[in-house]
Order: C-alpha cells, then structure tokens, then sequence
C-alpha cells in the first residue's frame, strides 16, 4: 500500500487538526483533578466524581482511583459496591 493512502494514526496529524480534549488526558493531571475533586467533595464515589468530571471516560478514572488507594494515596470505606474515596 503506497505511503500517501495508509491511514494516519491520530497523533501523527498536523498539529491544526488535532482537538484537545480530556480524553486523552496525562496520567498525573488526571491524578490532579481527582485530588482537586475529593478536596472539595469528600467521600464519594467513583460514579459521583464521573459526573463531576464527565469528559474522563470511567474507566480511566476508575483504573487510576484504585490505583491510587493502591498507593496509599486515598482511603476508602464501604463495601465493593458502594465504595466512598477520601484523601488522607
């Protein structure tokens, strides 16, 4: 397949036509917002803070949340289901 006709991988477009958005966010600003957001909104849940941040996909958030407790960086009570986040 000639070069000119193969298609173009998303970051490889020119620089105008590629829209920002929070979809593609960088792991330690997503790591910011979610401090940010349990600063000023304690003990919430996962599904709370997605619609708090809705432009990040849920399973990013989810993935670095868990993570981050992992971490040491957040706590949490409840259970599986109804797991509430806070920070230390």
């Amino acid at each position: 397949m000639p070069r000119d006709k193969m298609p173009r991988d998303r970051f490889e477009m020119p620089r105008d036509r590629f829209v920002t958005s929070l979809k593609t966010i960088e792991p330690y600003r997503l790591k910011e917002l979610i401090l940010q957001d349990l600063k000023y909104h304690p003990k919430s849940m996962i599904s709370e803070m997605n619609v708090r941040l809705p432009d990040i996909p849920f399973k990013d958030l989810q993935n670095k949340v868990r993570k981050m407790t992992m971490d040491g960086e957040l706590s949490y009570e409840g259970g599986r289901k109804y797991r509430r986040y806070s920070l230390l």
